[in-house]
């Protein structure tokens, strides 16, 4: 089936409106992996830290067979080359065979690595490209480390835009791009393209744009998709839970098809402030786009003195940075971000802070979610 019979399907309940009838996580917790022969169960990242709530992501030969040649298309049109030697360490097992059996089908080589801070552990496979997390590779930049590869692909998480905000991360010899995967599903879905948008591949899945209940009134669009082909775990208007603008101008690099920003943040990770949602993104873009800024952690708490909301903000300071100047810079962006809400920006020892892969961002407010039931009640 392809796009345009599947859109007369449904009928004209899909595109850009609110629609009905998504499905979600929930739906694949009763799989049971260990009885469909066959098939590779792929683990949701995070699932160890809550056994009750593990899922798995069926994918059969056929699923394993395409989503390498997704990879490899993929990975060829950020500028992976045939003759690349490509790091691999996205510190989940599954992610990594996936993305080294796209480098393989592509001709290039691969060495999967899970001690990335660890450079003696790779060096001597001199490698040109490095695949990872977007975290990751904010701590690789603060080493220095970055400019070891002519180029970085990150996939997953937000944080891409701080590399833009702060050049001495990145250097000018190391391209950086961004690859858009699920683990719910075979293969990528979106490249970014040299003008910094996602172009959407499309392939095999019909992909739309909704808005969630939650966020009404807002230009935010959540990612919705459903397969258009035979698979081990088909999804069904399946909500992603991450969040883009869409584009309704042609992209400046020239090619066509489905435009999007980058991935701004998860649905679930959004803070209500100042009565206003605020996307991840733009709590990070504030706080670790600031020049001295190094481990860092944002959270929404209740003033219990003040009687209000308080966006607290931990952070280390680099060395040869002064302090009182870092903490000014970000208090005063993150205050732009937050509507004027009271901010608490701290500098902290780096063992105070939660070692996480993720740019995360905490609601630890009693009515945090109060707003999200109330708009699903509209």
């Amino acid at each position: 089936m392809d796009f345009q019979a599947w859109r007369e399907l449904v009928g004209p309940v899909a595109g850009l409106g609110e629609v009905d009838g998504l499905s979600d996580r929930a739906a694949a917790a009763a799989i049971d992996p260990t009885r469909v022969e066959g098939v590779r169960a792929v683990r949701s990242y995070g699932s160890e830290e809550d056994p009750k709530r593990r899922l798995w992501w069926v994918r059969s030969r056929e699923d394993l067979k395409r989503e390498e040649e997704l990879w490899a298309r993929a990975l060829i049109q950020v500028g992976v080359r045939p003759q690349d030697r490509v790091l691999v360490a996205l510190e989940h097992p599954d992610w990594n065979q996936a993305v080294a059996a796209g480098v393989a089908v592509m001709g290039a080589k691969a060495l999967v690595s899970a001690a990335l801070g660890e450079p003696a552990t790779w060096e001597v496979f001199r490698p040109t490209v490095a695949v990872m997390l977007p975290k990751q590779a904010y701590r690789l930049g603060r080493q220095g480390g970055l400019g070891r590869f002519e180029r970085v692909v990150l996939w997953g998480d937000i944080g891409r835009s701080i590399f833009r905000l702060r050049a001495e991360l990145c250097p000018s010899t190391t391209a950086l791009a961004e690859v858009y995967a699920l683990t719910e599903h075979p293969g990528p879905l979106a490249v970014e393209c040299p003008a910094g948008q996602l172009h959407w591949l499309r392939e095999g899945v019909a992909v739309e744009w909704v808005q969630p209940a939650e966020l009404r009134g807002s230009a935010l669009r959540e990612v919705v998709v459903t397969d258009l082909e035979p698979r081990a775990l088909p999804l069904y208007r399946y909500r992603t839970g991450d969040l883009v603008e869409v584009r309704d101008q042609p992209c400046p690099c020239g090619a066509d098809g489905l435009v999007s920003s980058p991935v701004l943040g998860r649905l679930r990770d959004v803070i209500w402030l100042g009565g206003k949602p605020v996307v991840p993104k733009a709590l990070a873009d504030a706080v670790a786009g600031v020049p001295g800024v190094g481990e860092w952690q944002v959270s929404a708490r209740w003033d219990r003195g003040r009687a209000k909301d308080l966006v607290a903000v931990d952070l280390t300071v680099e060395p040869g940075h002064q302090p009182e100047s870092v903490l000014e810079n970000v208090d005063r962006r993150v205050q732009e971000v937050s509507r004027w809400l009271t901010v608490r920006v701290s500098a902290v020892g780096e063992s105070a802070l939660r070692e996480e892969p993720r740019f995360s961002i905490r609601d630890f407010r009693p009515a945090a979610r109060a707003h999200l039931r109330v708009a699903q009640a509209l």
